[in-house]
Parts: C-alpha cells; sequence; structure tokens
C-alpha cells in the first residue's frame, strides 16, 4: 500500500458510537477520532483517582474526607488557598461538628502532602518520625490523656521540636487556649505559649461538613 494511503479515511460505522463516522484506514481499533479522545480521558482520570487515592491512604486521610465536594466549602476559595500555603501551621477551632477534621484533611488533600494523626492515637507512632516529618495534623489536641505525665513530657518535646524546626503543622481544637492551658496542667503554659506564638489561627463558625 502506497504511503499516501496510510492517511486515508472511509466511512464506516464507529464500533464506539455507532454512528458513520470518517476513521483512518490504517487505524486497527475501528472508532471514531471523538471516541478515542473519550476513552483516553476516561482512562488519564482513571489513573489521576487511582493516584489520588493512593496517596490519601499513605496520608491516612479518613475516607469520610476522601471526596467531599470542596465548592461546599463555607470560607472563600481564596481564604482556602491561602491555609494551603507552605511554610505556617495552622489552628482550627470550634465547636464539635464543625467540620474542623475535614478542613484539615482537606488542606492535606489540596497540598498532596503531610499526615493525618488523631491525637488519641498519637502515641502509637514513633515520635522521633514524626518530629521530623514536613507536615503533619494533630486532630483533636484536646483529646490527648493530660493526666498522663510521661505522654505530657512526649507530647511537649514533640511540640516544642517543631516549633523550634518550623515545621509545618496543623492542630484542630475544641477549645480555647485558656481551657487547654488548664487541661495540660504543668504543660500547659509551655505549650499555648508556644502555640500562640506558632500558629494562625482559625476559626470556625458555622457547621459545613
Amino acid at each position: 500500500m502506497a504511503l499516501e494511503n496510510f492517511y486515508e479515511y472511509f466511512m464506516e460505522t464507529c464500533q464506539g458510537c455507532g454512528q458513520e463516522k470518517s476513521i483512518p484506514i490504517i487505524r486497527t481499533v475501528r472508532k471514531c477520532d471523538e471516541c478515542l479522545e473519550t476513552e483516553f480521558e476516561a482512562q488519564v482520570n482513571s489513573e489521576k483517582k487511582i493516584e489520588a487515592d493512593q496517596r490519601m491512604e499513605f496520608q491516612r486521610i479518613p475516607k469520610l474526607f476522601r471526596n467531599f465536594d470542596i465548592t461546599k466549602l463555607e470560607i472563600a476559595w481564596d481564604e482556602f488557598k491561602e491555609l494551603c500555603k507552605p511554610g505556617q501551621s495552622l489552628a482550627i477551632s470550634g465547636e464539635v461538628g464543625t467540620g474542623k477534621s475535614n478542613l484539615a484533611c482537606q488542606i492535606l488533600i489540596h497540598r498532596k502532602a503531610g499526615t493525618y494523626i488523631p491525637a488519641a492515637q498519637l502515641f502509637k507512632f514513633n515520635l522521633d518520625k514524626v518530629a521530623d516529618m514536613n507536615l503533619i495534623c494533630i486532630d483533636d489536641l484536646t483529646k490527648i490523656d493530660s493526666t498522663d505525665n510521661k505522654k505530657m513530657e512526649k507530647l511537649f518535646e514533640l511540640l516544642n521540636h517543631r516549633y523550634s524546626e518550623s515545621k509545618d503543622t496543623i492542630f484542630t481544637l475544641d477549645k480555647k487556649y485558656s481551657e487547654i492551658e488548664r487541661q495540660f496542667g504543668d504543660y500547659g503554659l509551655a505549650i499555648i505559649s508556644r502555640l500562640r506564638a506558632w500558629l494562625l489561627p482559625v476559626v470556625l463558625i458555622k457547621k459545613w461538613r
């Protein structure tokens, strides 16, 4: 077959859409350009979703927050993007049910980085490794057992190290700083003084979860 014939098109029924379309003679799959383009886009999107799911699994993002429609945020999109900028640490505070954990996870997802750690599970992790992670979220800081002096000592060492090294950290809090200071006893003043100097506070009022 002459080379110029490779570029000839025949009108035939597309195996994808079932319509009469112009299909190149050399194409082994008898589908039109539009169908092949649609299939390619679907494959790319599928691969992106698999990659995103794997990343969120590695980040330990709860499944509840993985498919959240980010357009439903009750904070402005520009404000959300500001919260996602690297090089800053955040305190997301509000009452139970205001969506603190969700917002924190959306920031991690948007940044494509960081590890989500519920405070109640913090001491199951290797704290030496946690101390040097580039970005972490400690969710529900007040859920740490403040009556356990060894845990409080380790918590202070962890926070003090991340504070000193300016490691990006997100906290969610359901109490005011003054309440947390009293709850954390002997370590309360030291911890809260660092949080005040370290964090950009975010207060959520409306329920948007």
